[in-house]
């Protein structure tokens, strides 16, 4: 999770100001089919978790969740984008598709 999703949400973060004063701005976030694996209520449920409970979930859980999670970052981005009045997209890549 931390590595698939939050250093990304993070750096976004950091870089966001920098962004806000570029002409054209593209941000994009790897994501992966496992993305599917990923339930919305299970999801939801671990917003409400403590940290001990979402870590005792398996690591394909984890993973599919971040990678669920990458394709959310890459949305909230593109409407922050837009709130902003900046051009440019946020997307989402899958390998597969």
């Amino acid at each position: 999770m931390q590595v698939n999703l939050l250093g990304h949400a993070l750096l976004a973060a950091e870089l966001l100001p920098l962004l806000n004063r570029s002409g054209f701005v593209r941000v994009a976030a790897q994501s992966s089919g496992a993305r599917f694996n990923a339930r919305e209520a299970d999801l939801r449920a671990d917003l409400g978790s403590s940290l001990a409970a979402v870590a005792r979930a398996s690591p394909w859980d984890q993973y599919s969740k971040s990678k669920a999670g990458a394709c959310l970052l890459a949305s909230a981005i593109q409407r922050r984008l837009a709130a902003a009045g900046l051009d440019g997209a946020a997307v989402a890549s899958d390998p597969v598709l």
